[in-house]
């Protein structure tokens, strides 16, 4: 198992959903944006999710953007290397079961958290 993470942000954009593998296994993709204050200045940082399977039904059918979400989910670096040689890497949370997922519409004064 790899390094568990818990954040709670806003969805940044409209998730994409796909299925994957010769299973047609279900994929949602989105950003989630997460807030911290550094010396009065309020600093975002954007996080890479994919929601798999069960989750991946769930944030198809509930999450769009700006909604406030909260997930668990394992890190996880993705590494290749581009056409220049240069080696360039992702990281991702992965999120493979729906209980960890929640989510609050946007409109119900939870904004910016």
């Amino acid at each position: 198992m790899g390094q568990q993470v818990y954040l709670f942000g806003n969805c940044g954009k409209d998730p994409e959903v796909k299925t994957v593998g010769d299973n047609n296994t279900k994929l949602a993709t989105f950003t989630l944006a997460t807030n911290k204050k550094i010396k009065d200045e309020k600093v975002t940082e954007w996080h890479n999710v994919k929601a798999w399977r069960w989750a991946a039904d769930k944030v198809e059918q509930k999450l769009r953007k700006g909604d406030v979400v909260a997930i668990c989910g394992e890190l996880h670096t993705d590494e290749w290397t581009d056409d220049n040689g240069e080696k360039k890497f992702r990281t991702w949370i992965e999120v493979a079961f729906f209980e960890n997922i929640v989510i609050e519409p946007k409109g119900n004064g939870s904004e910016g958290y």
